[in-house]
């Protein structure tokens, strides 16, 4: 009796699920067509007031025509490299050379580079590097040649958004006495304490240098934009040559160091060598032909303490010419995939800005048009 009470439940329930499906197929089907006929009741009202479309579409176009001829063309130059990896092989050229001058128990540095590639963009935006790039020369289109500091702070850029400003600027100028800006140096900056002038090129530097870094790969790309094709290429160049020396002075500030150290303790071991020695010369000539215990004896030290004292001044030389090849080696090398060029197109296309606004306008025509409708699809709740 259970097993059929349960069966006959079952059934019900699967006829009562049917009868909820056929149920709900046909309202499904009632929405999808009232979409449908919406859908084409607003491509029908678009088309009634096509005229007005083609009107405003037609005035947005024509501000995006006057907004392209004014924009100032900005030209991008790239470069590409691959820095060098540091890997546990590039020690071994030392080692085996450690090895042949009898200090294998010398350690070398076989870790990985504490300057990491990705830190790379850092450095690049950082405000030290950017202020070394200050005083590098450059030289226009036009022939001009100045620094990139006096560039930044004569190029003036236009567009419709910043007419405004300049035009406010223009008429403020005619009531105030113009002062001649001061003209910024590498010698004139100070990075603790910057200059509202100076701050406000540090960022322009920042926006128009950039960096990205493959993460997989370490391919690394440089980019420099510019209102002048020639600056943009010349800055761009200047940046990978002073990064490579940056880098070069951290990576060899410990070898460098070494060095320095080594060669110290090599000098003097090589004054007690010699003081050993004229000790050792001048006992023997002023004690010749006297044959004695105590003679014999001291002979002896002095003979001790120079052969100590030339393995001492042997050992430092050997490690500061190890050190020397430490200096050579840890030099990076930025392998130039692509080099830098002077850009023969801008980077910001007149007609992007012109399909831009076009697109703004047809857009802004087609909500006025269904202003109502639009509005009639927002809840009361949210009108209110």
């Amino acid at each position: 009796m259970k097993e059929m009470n349960e069966k006959q439940q079952g059934a019900a329930m699967e006829d009562m699920a049917a009868a909820n499906k056929s149920a709900n197929e046909p309202k499904q089907a009632v929405v999808q067509e009232e979409a449908e006929v919406d859908m084409m009741k607003y491509l029908l009202m678009l088309w009634e007031q096509r005229r007005r479309i083609i009107k405003i579409t037609a005035v947005f176009m024509l501000v995006g025509l006057v907004a392209a001829l004014m924009e100032t063309r900005i030209y991008t130059a790239k470069m590409t490299f691959a820095p060098e990896s540091s890997n546990a092989s590039r020690s071994g050229g030392l080692s085996s050379m450690a090895a042949m001058l009898g200090i294998g128990g010398l350690q070398l540095n076989n870790g990985p580079d504490a300057y990491n590639v990705l830190f790379y963009p850092d450095i690049v935006s950082s405000t030290p590097f950017l202020a070394d790039l200050v005083d590098v020369s450059v030289v226009t289109k036009e022939g001009e040649r100045m620094t990139y500091a006096e560039y930044l702070q004569n190029d003036e850029r236009w567009s419709l958004t910043s007419l405004p400003m300049k035009a406010l600027g223009g008429i403020i100028s005619l009531f105030t006495e113009k002062k001649e800006k001061p003209v910024i140096t590498r010698d004139s900056i100070d990075l603790f304490h910057l200059t509202k002038p100076q701050f406000n090129m540090f960022k322009a530097m920042r926006l128009s240098l950039q960096m990205t870094v493959d993460k997989k790969t370490g391919e690394s790309e440089i980019t420099c934009t510019a209102s002048d094709p020639f600056v943009a290429a010349i800055v761009l160049d200047s940046a990978r040559a002073h990064l490579q020396r940056y880098v070069t002075d951290y990576r060899t500030s410990k070898a460098r160091a070494n060095l320095v150290n080594y060669t110290k303790m090599a000098d003097e071991a090589y004054k007690k060598y010699r003081e050993a020695s004229d000790a050792l010369a001048y006992f023997q000539d002023h004690n010749k032909g006297l044959i004695s215990n105590a003679v014999l004896t001291e002979s002896n030290r002095l003979q001790n303490e120079l052969n100590i004292a030339s393995q001492v001044y042997t050992q430092m030389k050997q490690q500061e010419e190890v050190a020397k090849g430490k200096v050579y080696e840890d030099n990076p090398i930025l392998a130039v995939i692509q080099p830098a060029s002077v850009p023969m197109q801008s980077s910001n296309s007149r007609k992007k800005i012109l399909l831009v606004y076009t697109f703004l306008g047809f857009m802004a025509a087609s909500a006025w048009v269904l202003r109502k409708e639009l509005l009639s699809l927002i809840p009361l709740s949210g009108r209110q």
